[in-house]
């Protein structure tokens, strides 16, 4: 089975994407649970993302967006918050927060081989309070700083 999955400097590349509307950000909860396992939703970039020399971080995003949310959400409006490594895992993630978008979301991402995830909108206190991974936290703070500059 060929590897479709991109790396930069040894790391898995993948894309965030923090939907942020009435200051709450969409959260999916892994199939585990909210109380559980609770994450922004976010999805690896493949090599196929990269063909015509084109941005493949772009191309991924909207890719992973179309995928996860079946073809039900549009982006709109988008801001690049930078980059960031999670050595737990081996992933750079490129994190990105969607301010403006047409659509309604599944109540649950369906992913081959994977649990179902629920999705739903939490205030920034209650999406803190679920959050026990380090770098979900470090991305909420990107979240809030880009806010508090709009």
């Amino acid at each position: 089975m060929t590897n479709t999955k991109s790396y930069k400097n040894g790391l898995i590349e993948g894309v965030v994407f923090c939907f942020y509307k009435d200051k709450k950000v969409l959260l999916e909860d892994r199939g585990k649970g909210f109380n559980v396992e609770t994450f922004f939703t976010n999805g690896t970039i493949e090599n196929k993302d990269k063909q015509n020399n084109s941005d493949y971080i772009t191309n991924a995003l909207y890719r992973e967006v179309s995928e996860e949310f079946s073809d039900n959400i549009d982006i709109l409006e988008k801001t690049f918050l930078g980059e960031l490594i999670v050595p737990e895992i081996n992933v750079l993630f490129y994190v990105f927060i969607i301010t403006k978008w047409e659509g309604d979301f599944p109540d649950v991402i369906h992913e081959s081989g994977e649990p179902d995830s629920k999705i739903s909108f939490f205030t920034i206190d209650e999406a803190r309070a679920l959050f026990k991974y380090d770098s979900a936290h470090k991305i909420l703070d990107r979240v809030i700083q880009f806010t508090k500059n709009e």
